[in-house]
């Protein structure tokens, strides 16, 4: 019998835990989860047990570590019952450390994202990468869900924990229930038929996609038309604001919040391509984008940014458009120049896609298997 997995997040209903904890089930391990609740978004509840750790705060991650530290005794005793601690979030590793001291418990540490304050410049950011040098190089394995990770942590850090690419793919639990699910498919060609319909789906925090896409229906009201879903980032997007702007623009359709598996499917077959695009800049363009992998699964071509980690991937395939531009009112004329025929050219390369290229297969799952292993025969042997 394969061994037992904690794993440590922030968020019980974060669905990149749920995928993960799906991949590492399919590997053949057993899993438990140690988690916190919150209303702050809803999302799925990963398929394993699951212990609450109560409730969260969401405010910035300097706040809330003496809130996590008094978790320490509830954590240690999940650790007790399990062979490896795998930890969603570089801050859940504040009470996960000290928690698991002394037990010779194999911790493995997810990395999803890389914030501003990991690379800023003075004496914050040193500091920051200081503790982050000391917490990584405490871990037995890192678990990156992009290879352009690798420029900080190896490159800039020059950390020497083992490491694994394991990207934000569809897992086969979301697969099985958005293919059962029958959803309307858009009638006629878009651009010569109807307008194209352009969804941008998500954490909303990228304001500069919002101001691309308010500048595209305000030029072209009879060629375009969005639809927006998802949560709010109110640190990057004001809510009252964004609500406004949506209700001034009738081109501009806000669905609310969704439920990734239940409404996800729903919402993609009603768009002809997906907003995903990111700021190109460091740290941002270092990351792989969830919407790049639900895009390719959906067969919706991509709208993304040149100098990000999904741009590649889009030019190398010819899935969708790469903007060059980035000012968003070029960036939007470039959109408004697209034609039916690109539309066309980019959904058959869509449809030909490999399935290892956006979801997960036994092959990730071995490597899951192998890495683990790994890092628990490496403790074992310490």
């Amino acid at each position: 019998m394969k061994a037992k997995v904690l794993c440590v997040a922030p968020v019980i209903t974060d669905p990149g835990n749920a995928r993960t904890i799906q991949i590492i089930k399919r590997a053949g391990f057993q899993v438990e989860t140690a988690a916190f609740e919150t209303s702050h978004y809803p999302g799925r509840l990963p398929d394993c047990p699951i212990q609450s750790l109560g409730g969260l705060r969401f405010r910035p991650w300097y706040f809330r570590l003496p809130e996590l530290m008094t978790h320490i005794p509830r954590i240690r005793a999940a650790i007790r019952r399990s062979d490896i601690v795998y930890v969603f979030q570089l801050d859940m590793l504040v009470p996960v450390l000290p928690a698991a001291a002394g037990l010779g418990k194999p911790v493995v540490l997810e990395i999803r994202d890389i914030s501003p304050h990991q690379v800023a410049r003075g004496l914050k950011g040193r500091l920051v990468r200081w503790m982050d040098r000391l917490a990584t190089e405490a871990c037995r394995l890192l678990v990156l869900t992009s290879d352009g990770y690798h420029a900080y942590y190896r490159d800039r850090l020059d950390i020497k924990t083992a490491s694994l690419v394991l990207e934000n793919k569809i897992d086969a639990l979301f697969a099985a229930v958005a293919q059962k699910q029958e959803n309307p498919t858009l009638k006629g060609k878009p651009l010569d038929d109807r307008p194209l319909r352009i969804g941008y789906f998500g954490f909303l925090r990228d304001d500069w996609s919002l101001c691309v896409l308010e500048k595209l229906v305000a030029a072209a009201p009879d060629r375009f038309e969005v639809v927006l879903a998802g949560a709010f980032h109110h640190h990057r997007m004001n809510s009252g604001d964004f609500l406004q702007r949506v209700k001034q623009n009738p081109n501009l359709h806000y669905k609310g919040p969704y439920r990734r598996a239940e409404d996800l499917p729903g919402l993609c077959a009603d768009v002809d391509m997906v907003m995903a695009c990111t700021l190109p800049v460091v740290p941002f363009r270092w990351s792989r984008t969830f919407r790049y992998y639900d895009a390719c699964f959906f067969q919706k071509p991509l709208i993304v940014r040149a100098g990000t980690g999904d741009a590649g991937e889009v030019a190398r395939h010819q899935t969708g458009l790469v903007i060059t531009a980035e000012d968003a009112e070029e960036a939007a004329a470039a959109i408004n120049r697209l034609t039916s025929a690109d539309w066309e050219r980019w959904r058959r390369n869509m449809a030909g896609l490999p399935d290892h290229i956006y979801a997960y297969t036994d092959q990730d799952a071995m490597r899951v298997a192998q890495a683990l292993e790994k890092a628990a025969d490496r403790n074992a042997r310490g």
